[in-house]
């Protein structure tokens, strides 16, 4: 009885969603991330100095505020999905 428990278990958890959600790419994120720092700082015009992947799959996206500024740089982490996590400004 023990084992059928076993396998009901495994077999629920493969079929509501016990996988890897579906990792965003370097395309999808870079509008996202636009429309974030459009909404929280006001900025319009900005370049992506550098974009990488980071240690839980999900993105670290380095921007600069044009015409450069002072202060006018930011991080954006975004999770595996692409969703904005946090956004860290420049001083």
């Amino acid at each position: 009885m023990s084992t059928t428990r076993g396998l009901l278990l495994v077999l629920f958890l493969i079929l509501n969603g016990c996988h890897s959600p579906k990792r965003a790419s370097q395309e999808q994120t870079l509008p996202l991330t636009r429309q974030e720092l459009t909404k929280l700082l006001g900025w319009a015009e900005l370049a992506v100095t550098s974009a990488r992947k980071d240690s839980q799959g999900g993105w670290q996206i380095e921007v600069t505020r044009l015409p450069e500024t002072p202060g006018g740089h930011a991080t954006v982490l975004l999770s595996i999905g692409g969703k904005v996590v946090r956004v860290y400004r420049g001083k």
